[in-house]
């Protein structure tokens, strides 16, 4: 999974960085379910961004797995939600041609 994040971080932070001057004002924001060693290393990767890119801070944040994705699904339906955030695989939809 580790392996993975980076490229995923890169290319989030690259799409959004083309998106215009709008987000260089305020800062991006991301979320995600708590798994400490996971979470440990997404604060390493934005404390190495924000050094890196001081007009294009990421806020992370991360909190406890059933909270979250309550949280994650009303700023969904309510048009809020962080500028990235993590789903974990069980709960994309299933598309029923899939079955």
């Amino acid at each position: 999974m580790r392996r993975f994040l980076v490229p995923q971080l890169l290319v989030g932070l690259t799409a959004l960085l083309l998106c215009g001057s709008a987000s260089a004002q305020t800062p991006l924001t991301w979320w995600e379910h708590s798994n400490p060693p996971h979470n440990n290393y997404s604060k390493e990767l934005v404390a190495d961004w924000n050094k890196k890119h001081p007009n294009m801070v990421v806020e992370y944040e991360f909190f406890a797995m059933t909270p979250y994705f309550k949280k994650l699904s009303a700023a969904l339906s309510t048009k809020s939600a962080a500028d990235m955030f993590t789903v974990i695989d069980t709960l994309l939809p299933v598309s029923p041609l899939a079955s």
